[in-house]
Protein backbone atom coordinates (compact mmCIF):
# COMPACT_ATOMS: atom_id res chain seq x y z
CA UNK A 1 0.00 0.00 0.00
CA UNK A 2 2.87 2.39 0.72
CA UNK A 3 4.44 1.75 -2.68
CA UNK A 4 1.13 2.49 -4.39
CA UNK A 5 0.66 5.68 -2.38
CA UNK A 6 4.19 6.84 -3.21
CA UNK A 7 3.57 6.11 -6.89
CA UNK A 8 0.38 8.19 -6.82
CA UNK A 9 2.16 11.08 -5.15
CA UNK A 10 4.88 10.83 -7.77
CA UNK A 11 2.31 11.54 -10.48
CA UNK A 12 1.00 14.71 -8.80
CA UNK A 13 1.91 18.21 -9.88
CA UNK A 14 1.43 19.59 -6.34
CA UNK A 15 0.39 18.45 -2.90
CA UNK A 16 -1.84 20.39 -0.54
CA UNK A 17 -1.50 18.29 2.59
CA UNK A 18 -2.95 18.52 6.03
CA UNK A 19 -1.58 15.23 7.32
CA UNK A 20 2.13 14.79 7.97
CA UNK A 21 2.43 11.59 5.94
CA UNK A 22 1.06 13.26 2.83
CA UNK A 23 3.83 15.85 3.08
CA UNK A 24 6.47 13.18 3.70
CA UNK A 25 5.30 11.28 0.60
CA UNK A 26 5.33 14.49 -1.44
CA UNK A 27 8.84 15.35 -0.26
CA UNK A 28 10.16 11.88 -1.03
CA UNK A 29 8.63 12.04 -4.51
CA UNK A 30 9.92 15.60 -5.02
CA UNK A 31 6.45 17.04 -5.46
CA UNK A 32 6.02 20.73 -4.56
CA UNK A 33 3.86 20.96 -1.44
CA UNK A 34 1.88 23.20 0.84
CA UNK A 35 1.05 22.14 4.37
CA UNK A 36 -2.12 23.08 6.20
CA UNK A 37 -0.75 23.53 9.70
CA UNK A 38 -3.43 21.87 11.80
CA UNK A 39 -0.79 20.44 14.11
CA UNK A 40 2.68 21.65 15.13
CA UNK A 41 4.29 18.55 13.58
CA UNK A 42 3.23 19.76 10.10
CA UNK A 43 4.93 23.11 10.66
CA UNK A 44 7.97 21.40 12.18
CA UNK A 45 8.41 19.06 9.21
CA UNK A 46 8.23 21.94 6.78
CA UNK A 47 10.67 23.90 8.96
CA UNK A 48 13.12 21.00 8.90
CA UNK A 49 12.94 21.10 5.11
CA UNK A 50 13.53 24.86 5.16
CA UNK A 51 10.01 25.38 3.81
CA UNK A 52 8.35 27.02 6.79
CA UNK A 53 6.87 29.66 4.46
CA UNK A 54 4.73 26.86 2.96
CA UNK A 55 2.87 26.17 6.21
CA UNK A 56 -0.63 27.59 5.84
CA UNK A 57 -2.01 28.61 9.23
CA UNK A 58 -5.52 27.47 10.00
CA UNK A 59 -8.03 30.05 11.17
CA UNK A 60 -8.79 29.92 14.84
CA UNK A 61 -11.30 27.40 16.15
CA UNK A 62 -14.33 29.60 15.47
CA UNK A 63 -15.28 27.55 12.43
CA UNK A 64 -14.17 30.15 9.91
CA UNK A 65 -13.15 28.70 6.54
CA UNK A 66 -9.64 28.91 5.16
CA UNK A 67 -9.20 32.23 3.34
CA UNK A 68 -9.42 31.53 -0.41
CA UNK A 69 -7.29 34.54 -1.33
CA UNK A 70 -4.58 33.42 1.08
CA UNK A 71 -4.64 29.92 -0.38
CA UNK A 72 -4.39 31.37 -3.89
CA UNK A 73 -1.28 33.36 -2.90
CA UNK A 74 0.32 30.21 -1.52
CA UNK A 75 -0.49 28.29 -4.71
CA UNK A 76 0.97 31.09 -6.81
CA UNK A 77 4.16 30.93 -4.74
CA UNK A 78 4.30 27.19 -5.29
CA UNK A 79 3.80 27.64 -9.03
CA UNK A 80 6.49 30.30 -9.25
CA UNK A 81 9.07 28.78 -6.88
CA UNK A 82 8.22 25.04 -7.06
CA UNK A 83 11.51 23.92 -8.61
CA UNK A 84 13.62 25.86 -6.11
CA UNK A 85 11.54 24.71 -3.16
CA UNK A 86 11.66 21.09 -4.30
CA UNK A 87 15.44 21.25 -4.71
CA UNK A 88 15.74 22.73 -1.23
CA UNK A 89 13.57 19.97 0.23
CA UNK A 90 15.63 17.31 -1.58
CA UNK A 91 18.84 18.68 -0.05
CA UNK A 92 17.36 18.69 3.46
CA UNK A 93 15.97 15.16 3.02
CA UNK A 94 19.42 13.96 2.02
CA UNK A 95 20.87 15.54 5.17
CA UNK A 96 18.15 13.86 7.25
CA UNK A 97 18.95 10.49 5.66
CA UNK A 98 22.64 10.87 6.53
CA UNK A 99 21.79 11.70 10.16
CA UNK A 100 19.40 8.77 10.34
CA UNK A 101 22.07 6.45 8.94
CA UNK A 102 24.55 7.63 11.56
CA UNK A 103 22.05 7.20 14.37
CA UNK A 104 21.13 3.72 13.17
CA UNK A 105 24.79 2.74 12.96
CA UNK A 106 25.43 4.10 16.45
CA UNK A 107 22.43 2.20 17.83
CA UNK A 108 23.72 -1.00 16.24
CA UNK A 109 27.14 -0.46 17.81
CA UNK A 110 25.56 0.11 21.21
CA UNK A 111 23.48 -3.04 20.92
CA UNK A 112 26.45 -5.17 19.80
CA UNK A 113 28.42 -3.88 22.79
CA UNK A 114 25.64 -4.67 25.22
CA UNK A 115 25.68 -7.85 27.26
CA UNK A 116 21.89 -7.96 27.21
CA UNK A 117 20.26 -10.70 25.17
CA UNK A 118 17.21 -9.89 23.09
Amino acid sequence: AVKEALALFGEADYCLGMRLHSLIFAAVQEVPMLGIAYDPKVEEFLRQLGLEELAIPLPNATGQPLDGELLTRYLELLEKEGDRLTAQAREKLEEMAVRLGRATQHMGELMRGSSMLY
